[in-house]
């Protein structure tokens, strides 16, 4: 047992002396050195092409792992840098061809190394430099890359990116049609103008602005949009989803997640399991149902449906513009509407009670648990509320 000790403590000393040289050669590896670990980027490969001629680019590394970084070039070609930790390794450079008006950027499927001296190995990014003239598609593939833009794009056709594991960062982005997928990494966007698709797996989306219609999906990341002229179907998983100023309809679903829409005019149909349904300053038509979560709508000017089983609903209308029903099992149900609408009220409960402010309007059940009746000179909407257990609050706005 003795011996057994010592020789892992022999070969514990011998990774940590192994460790300590990489490390320090690795540190010594000049202005070359870049990010953790000594990885030493070089120039392999400069490329210049007239952009006159450039009307679609194409950039596929789906079968290696390159950074791929676009930026705003100057002059009149489009500029290509390839930066590799592996210059020896000339086979695994990326291919540049121009096949009539398009250009195609391919990497090569090359070995991923993990520990060699002086580091880490085989990484390689490209540095793209685009003139401000007009490119009818772009479309770009990674597998564990990054994709990063600090350039804006404008009026093009189609513009599509795609990462497994890495993160894709853009800017501004105008297209009739945009295309974001990734597996774990995040998409983020500044600006979206056109037709918008965006998914991913265990990764965040986050659009600061959207002009036009979107689809937008994730398994267990969040979903953010700031702001949106147009409607927006989203989903997740176990993600939550956030919404703001959205100006159109919203079809937004989750399962654990939570959902929240703050702001906008539109219709908003919202379907939740586990999660709470969160809405304000509604104007529209609303279809809300969750499962154990809460439902809450405030400050609004709208009409609609609400379904929980053991959450509770609690809305709040200055404004009700048709009608309301209403469902919950186990939960509680609170309403605030204008005291000078009418309408046509009815309740139904097992063991809950309802309160209103016009009670004196309403014909009770003996034990308490059923109510209906006419309030206002013209009755032209509905109130229809069941309940299993739980109580119903009305009060005037």
């Amino acid at each position: 047992m003795k011996a057994v000790k010592i020789v892992l403590i022999t070969i514990l000393c011998g990774l940590i002396v192994f460790l300590g040289v990489v490390l320090g050669i690795g540190a010594r590896g000049g202005a070359g050195f870049k990010y953790e670990f000594g990885r030493q980027y070089e120039l392999a490969g400069e490329w210049e092409i007239p952009a006159a001629e450039i009307e679609s680019l194409y950039v596929d590394y789906s079968m290696n792992s390159n950074d791929v970084y676009l930026y705003e070039g100057t002059g009149e070609n489009i500029v290509i840098r390839e930066y590799v930790t592996f210059k020896q390794k000339e086979e695994w450079f990326s291919t540049i061809e121009q096949n009539g008006s398009s250009l195609v950027v391919k990497g090569k499927r090359r070995h991923s190394g993990f520990f060699l001296i002086g580091g880490f190995n085989n990484d390689a990014h490209i540095e793209i430099y685009l003139p401000p003239s007009l490119l009818a598609d772009v479309d770009i593939v990674t597998t564990s890359g990054e994709i990063r833009s600090e350039r804006d794009f404008e009026s093009v056709r189609s513009f599509a990116v795609e990462s497994s594991s890495g993160d894709i960062r853009l800017q501004s982005v105008v297209a009739e049609k945009i295309t974001a997928g990734a597996s774990s990494g995040s998409i983020t966007f500044d600006y979206a103008e056109g037709k918008v698709s965006a998914q991913a797996t265990s990764g965040d989306i986050v659009f600061h602005q959207i002009v036009g219609d979107a689809a937008i999906s994730t398994s267990s990341g969040d979903i953010t949009v700031k702001q949106i002229e147009g409607n927006i179907t989203v989903s997740a998983t176990s993600g939550d989803v956030t919404l703001y100023q959205a100006e159109g309809d919203v079809a937004a679903s989750t399962s654990s997640g939570e959902i929240q829409v703050l702001g906008g005019a539109g219709s908003r149909n919202c379907s939740a399991t586990s999660g709470s349904i969160r809405l304000t300053d509604v104007v529209g038509r609303f279809d809300l149902h969750t499962t154990s979560g809460d439902i809450y709508l405030e400050n609004g000017r709208g009409y609609g449906e609400a379904e929980a089983s053991s959450g509770d609903i609690d809305i709040r209308l200055s404004g009700l513009e048709g009608s309301l029903d209403i469902d919950t099992t186990s939960g509680e149900v609170g309403i605030r509407i204008p005291s000078d609408v009418s309408f046509t009220f009815a309740f139904d409960s097992s063991s809950g009670e309802c309160i209103t402010f016009f009670d004196d309007a309403l014909s009770f059940n003996k034990r308490g648990t059923s109510a209906k009746g006419d309030y206002g000179s013209n009755p032209d909407k509905t109130i229809s509320i069941s309940t299993s257990s739980g109580d119903v609050h009305i009060r005037e706005w």
